[in-house]
């Protein structure tokens, strides 16, 4: 036990059961059962008046005029920056948008698209998307965006560019043969989505699909088996029912295998 003078002793041994109305306070400890440890005291820095200048500095008037602020190429980069992330609703940024793209010298230089974002713009705002791919159309560099279109995910806005962009260049043939197997590949893969969902995108594809064929965009004979497979496997799907007859009655003397897309 601890004494008086903080040193410990032996406790005497105990008679009976000590009555708790006998341990007072005092024999109780927060100090554990470790001596003090003395610490010596620090010395006071010498602190002087101009220690303390950086404590309250001087307020600045200056005027701080950014020169860039208000130039065309800034309106340029924002509006094209908020398109990759936000639908533009507001017509006049739409219109402003549409009309500095109709004048670009040099799309890759004077918008910010590339083909790490394509896809971006695509499902934001495939209005712009489209419009910037025909613009850039006939360029060299049209080639490298051709692989993110193939790997974009399947939606009304990707459909939406894709069907105007097959409408209105030439595509080659490999390019929409493995566009749609992988539209196919992917909406038989929502099966663990929420009800109704793999339903939606089957029906959105069968319309596409049809109208692909009817204006001979798309010759079904090169995806015959595709096609028939992916419309059997909907047939509950009221377009994609619709898409099966309409390959039952295609003759093969209409179609050529050297047809390409327009």
């Amino acid at each position: 036990m601890i004494t008086d003078s903080g040193i410990y002793a032996k406790a005497p041994p105990l008679k009976g059961n000590i009555p708790t109305t006998q341990i007072l306070s005092k024999d109780f400890t927060t100090q554990g059962f470790q001596p003090d440890n003395f610490r010596p005291v620090p010395v006071a820095v010498d602190i002087k008046n101009q220690d303390f200048v950086w404590i309250q500095p001087g307020v600045i008037h200056e005027v701080i005029w950014d020169p860039n602020m208000c130039k065309k190429e800034q309106i340029h980069k924002r509006l094209w920056n908020k398109a990759l992330t936000k639908k533009i609703k507001n017509n006049e940024e739409m219109h402003y948008l549409n009309e500095h793209l109709q004048k670009m010298t040099n799309p890759f230089v004077d918008a910010p698209i590339t083909v790490q974002n394509i896809s971006q713009l695509i499902q934001m705002n495939p209005q712009l998307a489209y419009r910037f791919l025909l613009k850039i159309h006939t360029q060299k560099e049209f080639s490298m965006y051709l692989d993110p279109l193939i790997q974009q995910k399947c939606t009304l806005e990707s459909f939406e560019c894709m069907h105007k962009l097959l409408q209105n260049m030439e595509m080659p043939k490999e390019f929409l043969t493995f566009y749609l197997t992988g539209c196919i590949d992917q909406i038989e893969k929502l099966r663990e989505q929420p009800y109704g969902i793999q339903n939606r995108m089957a029906r959105i594809l069968s319309t596409f699909l049809r109208s692909l064929i009817n204006s001979k965009t798309l010759n079904p004979i090169d995806m015959y088996i595709e096609l028939q497979a992916f419309s059997i496997k909907f047939m509950n799907v009221a377009e994609a029912a619709s898409l099966f007859k309409m390959l039952k009655g295609i003759e093969s003397d209409n179609y050529s295998n050297n047809n390409t897309t327009k």
